[in-house]
């Protein structure tokens, strides 16, 4: 049966008397969340159809976490089967190395395909050496003819590759090369999309505004020699041409670079299988703690909706909970106005316990 307790004076009296030790907190929160114990202000407020709403309320949210779970639980049955598909592969080659039967998913290494990716790999980085580190030139040289869309081959010889423009291409590699990283190695998939983005996001602005820069350096050397402009940035055809020849160039050498070292990596079968095994693993692993934490929820929710449907116990609302455990927790957090042992330490766990028991 829940217990109605001034949770001001609890809270004062349990930190101070624990040094605010962050357990303590998180027991009290515990039998709050479950409806054992409530703020005295909530003493005698419930009534049948506050009840009944609140059985409806959490019922729905029973129901939506419950979809959740099971979600979760069909996919890492799924992801199972792959690991178990894995571990026999790796088993069998374990046993015998040239096992025909081990086939790795991709397939297994082709020649041909490595050696025809490979020649389109050498000619796109080339294009894309001197692309990158030509059209900052001309981005920001001097506007005065000539000026074309590339540096002619004087300009490279003389003043691009001699400079510190080459290094430009390099950082476009690096790029490219983080795309594959993130794609082959990263499994939290907010990592791998928030790495992606962001290099989608700064080599187009940069792309883009390279190309605004020759446009504008040829509109000007137009104007005085016509006393008229070019036409818009935005509808002109060299910052279009520029745009495919660098953002799309670039995300295409990328796509190869990426199934370049793919293709590679399936001349070792085994470390291929044993790569795939790790990465399913840490998949797995983020998927049970996914799940043990919707499962935690749930059966908070499946204990208060039994509370209220025994007529015995008082009812328990939502709002009376999460307000007794704000009440509680303000109370007991003002011992950290006070020197104590550790207290910016037991502080920040207690902040954290907190926003665990937030629903």
């Amino acid at each position: 049966m829940a217990q109605f307790i001034n949770l001001t004076e609890k809270g004062f009296t349990d930190a101070a008397s624990n040094l605010g030790d962050p357990q303590v907190l998180n027991n009290y929160l515990q039998q709050i969340e479950t409806g054992d114990i409530l703020d005295l202000s909530y003493q005698g407020q419930n009534t049948d159809p506050l009840r009944d709403a609140e059985i409806t309320k959490i019922r729905n949210e029973i129901s939506s976490k419950t979809a959740i779970s099971n979600e979760i639980e069909n996919t890492i049955n799924s992801k199972k089967d792959i690991e178990n598909g894995i571990k026999s592969q790796i088993d069998k080659l374990i046993i015998n190395p040239n096992d025909p039967t081990v086939i790795p998913k991709g397939g297994m290494f082709s020649w041909p395909k490595f050696l025809s990716l490979l020649l389109i790999f050498i000619g796109l980085s080339i294009f894309l050496f001197l692309y990158y580190s030509g059209i900052p030139y001309q981005a920001f040289r001097d506007c005065v003819e000539p000026v074309g869309i590339f540096p002619t081959l004087y300009e490279y010889l003389n003043f691009v590759f001699p400079s510190l423009f080459i290094l430009v291409a390099f950082v476009f590699f690096a790029f490219g090369i983080g795309l594959h990283l993130a794609i082959d190695i990263s499994s939290n998939r907010w990592i791998k999309s928030t790495i992606i983005i962001l290099i989608i996001i700064i080599t187009f602005i940069l792309d883009v505004f390279m190309a605004i820069r020759i446009h504008d350096c040829q509109d000007l050397i137009f104007f005085e020699k016509t006393g008229s402009n070019l036409a818009p940035w935005y509808k002109s055809n060299i910052v279009f041409v520029l745009f495919l020849l660098g953002f799309v160039t670039f995300f295409l050498w990328s796509f190869l670079f990426h199934n370049l070292l793919n293709e590679i990596s399936k001349r070792n079968i085994l470390t291929t299988l044993q790569n795939s095994l790790a990465k399913i693993t840490e998949m797995l692993e983020s998927l049970n703690a996914k799940k043990a934490e919707i499962d935690s929820k749930l059966n908070i929710l499946l204990t208060r909706k039994e509370n209220l449907e025994n007529l015995n116990i008082p009812v328990v609302i939502t709002e009376q909970i999460n307000q007794s455990k704000l009440i509680y927790t303000g109370s007991f957090m003002t011992i950290f106005n006070s020197p104590i042992p550790n207290a910016d330490s037991k502080r920040i766990e207690c902040e954290r316990i907190y926003e665990k028991f937030k629903i």
